[in-house]
């Protein structure tokens, strides 16, 4: 009987209380050894530093975070690797580090034991030495890029400027365009008023000396768009285009004449025919006539083919 429980038991299947059991006395064969030493600072291979406090846990509201590890050394080592870690806490009955921001000691406990930071607290670079040809090219660049915004922005300013200097140029233009508009529309009744009073002297425009015209028995040549003359008036009469030649006629010294429509009076004598270069606007035939200011005539639709400026 007794060789089949022996036999029973050497094929059964471990509890889970056997598996925690024996993991227990794994990690406290782990850590005696630790507390069996006189030193209680350990050096690690890679230089690090922590002093062993056994039986001992850290202040519990300085506690940042736990994980599960297997050795003390892990637990130790735990604590330089995170910024901020001043101690940890390994409890090995369940295999549990704790690190703490703080390296002050809490309450004892058989079951821990606290590992203080021995080696100095280093900040971790904030750039690796790659980074700094980078940083400098990003550096180089903020740089253009605000002296291009300066540039941009005296330029929009210069534009602004000029816009505003250009509307306001516009703006005299519009108005002096106005004032003369104004000023023209003003003249307008004067100007229909000497229209209809010169109008008669389109009579004659065109002719050129291509056709006559009798007044008084006298037989006269009209000519038109004559330009200005030299030579001697003796006499002057506020008398109509077709008034003029009459008047010349009856005046035995007149030899040829000039209707001048911008001035007042407007029909003038002369005692020659020719003087100069040029002819005047009526010349007694046989007689050369002079230059003289009088109509402006072109071609127009609304005046079937002529019309006066004055």
């Amino acid at each position: 009987m007794l060789i089949m429980v022996a036999e029973i038991s050497k094929h059964s299947t471990p509890t889970d209380l056997d598996v925690y059991c024996k993991s227990t006395l794994i990690r406290h064969e782990r850590w005696n050894p630790i507390c069996d030493l006189p030193e209680t600072e350990k050096t690690f291979p890679d230089g690090y530093k922590a002093e062993d406090n056994c039986k001992t846990l850290g202040d519990l509201q300085d506690e940042i975070e736990s994980k599960e590890l297997d050795t003390p050394d892990e637990c130790a080592q735990l604590c330089k690797t995170k910024p901020g870690c001043l101690a940890s806490v390994w409890a090995y009955p369940i295999g549990l580090c704790s690190r703490y921001r703080s390296d002050e000691v809490g309450e004892e406990v058989n079951g821990a034991g606290f590992m203080r930071r021995a080696s100095p607290v280093t900040e971790p670079p904030l750039t690796d030495p790659g980074c700094d040809e980078e940083l400098g090219r990003t550096k180089a660049l903020l740089t253009d890029t605000r002296e291009r915004n300066d540039e941009l922005d005296d330029e929009l300013q210069k534009c602004l400027d000029g816009r505003r200097d250009d509307k306001t140029a516009y703006a005299r233009e519009i108005s002096e365009l106005k004032g003369r508009i104004c000023d023209c529309e003003a003249r307008q009744p004067e100007v229909d008023l000497v229209w209809e009073r010169r109008k008669e002297a389109m009579e004659i425009c065109g002719y050129n000396g291509r056709r006559t015209i009798q007044k008084g028995g006298v037989v006269w040549e009209p000519f038109c768009g004559r330009g200005p003359t030299r030579a001697r008036i003796y006499r002057q009469m506020a008398v109509t285009v077709d008034g003029c030649p009459e008047e010349c006629t009856r005046d035995p010294k007149c030899k040829s004449a000039s209707y001048v429509i911008m001035n007042d009076p407007h029909c003038k004598f002369f005692e020659e025919g020719e003087l100069n270069e040029g002819s005047h606007n009526y010349r007694r035939r046989g007689h050369l006539p002079y230059w003289a200011q009088y109509c402006i005539c072109s071609h127009s639709p609304e005046m079937k083919g002529l019309r006066m400026f004055p």
